[in-house]
């Protein structure tokens, strides 16, 4: 089976551009966090931890019901580590934004 760089109902080319996509959108609340919340967000916790609270929210337990999102099961075997998503929020430059 080919897994597939997938999320939030879009393809990447890469698993990388997905990762970076994913930590984009959860440091920038989906495009609702302005530059400066960004920076605050990450003065107040660690990226480890946005990381972690990321892969939660996403890929928990409790984010996945058993037999919920069967459909789209190649992507969450294709979800990235959390090692990865710490690595993807500690080069997000928030001036990209």
């Amino acid at each position: 089976m080919t897994l597939i760089n997938e999320f939030a109902g879009s393809v990447y080319r890469t698993r990388l551009a997905m990762i970076d996509a994913i930590a984009e959108k959860w440091l920038t609340r989906n495009g609702k966090n302005s530059p400066q919340e960004i920076a605050t967000i990450i003065a107040e916790t660690s990226v480890r931890q946005q990381a972690q609270e990321c892969y939660m929210a996403y890929w928990g337990f409790s984010a996945i019901a058993p037999g919920e999102y069967d459909y789209d099961k190649r992507a969450v075997e294709n979800k990235p580590t959390i090692a990865e998503l710490e690595l993807a929020m500690s080069l997000y430059d928030p001036a990209r934004h």
